[in-house]
């Protein structure tokens, strides 16, 4: 049985967001447009993404709609920081940063990456989000030519997001694969890399964005910086 475990993988699973292209950049360039701050592109992105988790919960409880969701996290994202936009500014604002991450594109080296994979394995895209969002972010990215569109999985069509098994179940069916012949690609500590190993997929932590910190208990996973590096950690021994 171990022996089987530890047998080569078939198929590579992404995540989108701060692992194919970096948040962080896209809405900084936005930012900076509207206003200044001294913050990096990371530690702005930081404080954005805890007020859109915070608006996120609220629209999965049903007490926002998205759009309602949309300007909640932007206002209160300017109110933390002290910066004083009007309801008018906030629309275009968010007008602005949806147009950006509609020109978002690979880079030169996950082109060489995917298309080196795409041969040698089955690729898919696992990824937590509204469903045309994220479909209009993989469009933009070109990412057809290496992984076909019925293989983009998106939370709100499967009704679950990453963590959640059935997340996970679902690309394993389509792929028709057992856990351990897969691994997840991403950012995200928990809904990546330890709810994929949780159910018996392989993963690597891909951290060229640095949205999370290594931590003496991290950094036993397979962790990679750069597209390059998901090529050596799939050749290394378990």
């Amino acid at each position: 049985m171990a022996k089987i475990k530890n047998s080569k993988p078939l198929a590579l699973v992404f995540d989108l967001d701060d692992t194919l292209y970096s948040k962080a950049d896209v809405f900084f360039n936005t930012f900076q447009k509207f206003a200044q701050t001294s913050l990096s592109p990371q530690e702005l992105y930081h404080v954005y993404s805890q007020q859109s988790e915070v608006a996120f919960q609220l629209f999965n409880q049903e007490q926002l709609t998205l759009e309602e969701s949309h300007v909640y996290r932007y206002s209160h994202l300017f109110d933390e920081l002290g910066i004083t936009l009007t309801d008018q500014e906030i629309k275009k604002f968010i007008h602005s940063y949806n147009f950006q991450q509609t020109q978002i594109s690979l880079s030169q080296d996950w082109k060489k990456l995917l298309e080196t994979l795409k041969d040698q394995y089955q690729l898919a895209i696992l990824s937590n989000g509204p469903s045309q969002h994220q479909r209009h972010k993989l469009d933009a990215l070109n990412i057809e030519p290496f992984i076909p569109e019925n293989k983009w999985f998106i939370s709100e069509d499967l009704g679950f997001h990453k963590p959640h098994y059935q997340s996970f179940l679902a690309v394993e069916e389509s792929l028709g694969l057992h856990p351990h012949q897969i691994v997840m690609v991403g950012d995200t500590l928990e809904a990546d890399i330890t709810g994929a190993q949780k159910y018996g997929w392989k993963s690597i932590w891909y951290q060229e964005h640095r949205q999370q910190f290594p931590t003496a208990h991290s950094a036993s996973y397979k962790t990679a910086f750069k597209p390059q590096d998901i090529l050596r950690l799939l050749d290394s021994p378990e």
